[in-house]
């Protein structure tokens, strides 16, 4: 899966539909790979960047630093509130290809909090014995 994202307006308990995304890696500068919309209520967002010859989605992410953008305002446009965020953004890394990285945004017009979750299907490492 790689990175998933489910974005949650609080005060209605429904999925922000309409929210977007952006993906990015950094290289020498930042690279977008992904963008989209929130899309299904109650479902997880993956974002599956393209491969490197554009043939198709990589199903897993390569080692490095990543940043994630999630745009408040076209949802909350949608509700004809302004929010006080305009957005959220997060820096994170990804240390091995296995890493599963999943994304829970709680948002308000006033405020939002975010819970990362991170997994691994690596197999687990064999304990050496003598």
């Amino acid at each position: 899966m790689g990175i998933s994202i489910e974005v949650i307006d609080s005060a209605t308990g429904r999925s922000a539909i309409g929210a977007s995304f952006v993906l990015w890696r950094k290289e020498t500068d930042w690279q977008e790979l992904a963008k989209g919309q929130v899309a299904r209520a109650g479902q997880q967002q993956a974002i599956r960047p393209p491969t490197p010859d554009g043939s198709g989605t990589r199903s897993a992410l390569e080692r490095g630093m990543y940043r994630l953008r999630i745009d408040l305002d076209p949802y909350f446009a949608g509700l004809g509130v302004a929010p006080f965020q305009s957005h959220i953004e997060v820096a994170f890394r990804v240390f091995h290809c296995g890493q599963q990285i999943r994304f829970l945004m709680m948002i308000t017009p006033t405020s939002c909090d975010h819970h990362i979750v991170l997994s691994d299907d690596r197999p687990p490492a064999r304990s050496s014995q003598n």
